[in-house]
């Protein structure tokens, strides 16, 4: 596929998750307090769980933290700071232009019984994963699994109002979004996920809008690991992608998944947005990373 050219201003949230996980999967997104900020301005995010853009605040974990990082070209990165089992991290950019706020956890132990795997399986629509436990004979065993989640923010600073492309930051697996060319109103969004900086093909990525949450758009990664969505509407969006890989060097775990997302605001050319962070009805018990 052809890269296509964006006829939006798109400002993105790109997020990779870390926590522990259910048969049926739950998203984890970074919630900034803003997707464009002022020049030199406080950036304020909170770690969410949930799915299409519902759910809880998740408190800060030290020890599952691998990168959480602000990357600004031409700009040392400077860390996301935050208190441990606190529901709010901090970091101050300077300049204008693009910035990205980076996310990678530690690798996350997640033991299921032979049923609930095999569920978690069918939720995530891992039919290669399904066939090849049935071929080694491992569909009644029990599923040995470690994690990864993997994230990036891409944040709109001071009033730069050109086009805004995304880049590479190096986590293990990675959507990175196109260029934005604004238009009046909407425009398409054309991403590659890359696996260890290289194109994917035939992986499953979702995309979700915030104001029309229950329309979950289905794409494959095509032979360049690239996807499109057309005719993107304003607001919130958000694409995840989940990539298994068996393990066979290991005693204690037999797979390893990778988790990316990657959150977007839409906008017309010179809106801006300003978005407050919502008190969640309930948030996470502090020392947890996901539920």
């Amino acid at each position: 596929m052809q890269r296509q050219s964006l006829r939006t201003l798109v400002v993105l949230v790109i997020v990779m998750i870390g926590g522990a996980r259910s048969a049926i999967a739950h998203e984890f997104w970074i919630q900034p307090s803003s997707y464009s900020v002022d020049a030199n301005g406080l950036i304020t995010v909170q770690t969410m769980h949930g799915e299409r853009f519902a759910g809880d605040v998740v408190s800060r974990n030290e020890s599952v933290i691998r990168r959480f990082e602000l990357v600004q070209r031409d700009h040392d990165h400077l860390p996301v700071l935050g208190r441990h089992g606190g529901a709010q991290s901090f970091v101050r950019p300077g300049g204008n232009g693009a910035c990205q706020i980076v996310f990678e956890s530690e690798e996350i132990e997640h033991m299921l019984s032979a049923s609930a795997f095999e569920a978690y399986l069918e939720e995530e629509k891992l039919d290669s994963i399904r066939a090849e436990r049935r071929e080694r004979g491992e569909t009644d065993m029990q599923g040995r699994e470690v994690y990864v989640r993997c994230a990036k923010t891409l944040i709109n600073l001071g009033a730069a109002t050109d086009v805004q492309s995304d880049t590479p930051v190096g986590l293990p697996l990675e959507i990175v979004v196109d260029d934005a060319t604004t238009n009046e109103t909407c425009g398409d969004l054309s991403a590659v996920v890359l696996f260890h900086g290289k194109p994917i093909e035939g992986l499953r990525v979702v995309a979700v809008s915030e104001a029309d949450p229950e329309a979950l758009i289905e794409l494959v990664t095509d032979d360049a690991g690239r996807v499109q969505v057309s005719d993107i509407s304003d607001g919130p969006w958000m694409f995840t992608a989940l990539h298994m890989v068996r393990v066979d060097n290991r005693s204690d775990v037999q797979w390893k998944s990778y988790w990316a997302s990657i959150a977007l605001s839409v906008q017309q050319a010179g809106a801006k947005e300003v978005r407050a962070l919502q008190p969640p009805a309930t948030s996470a018990e502090a020392g947890e990373v996901d539920s």
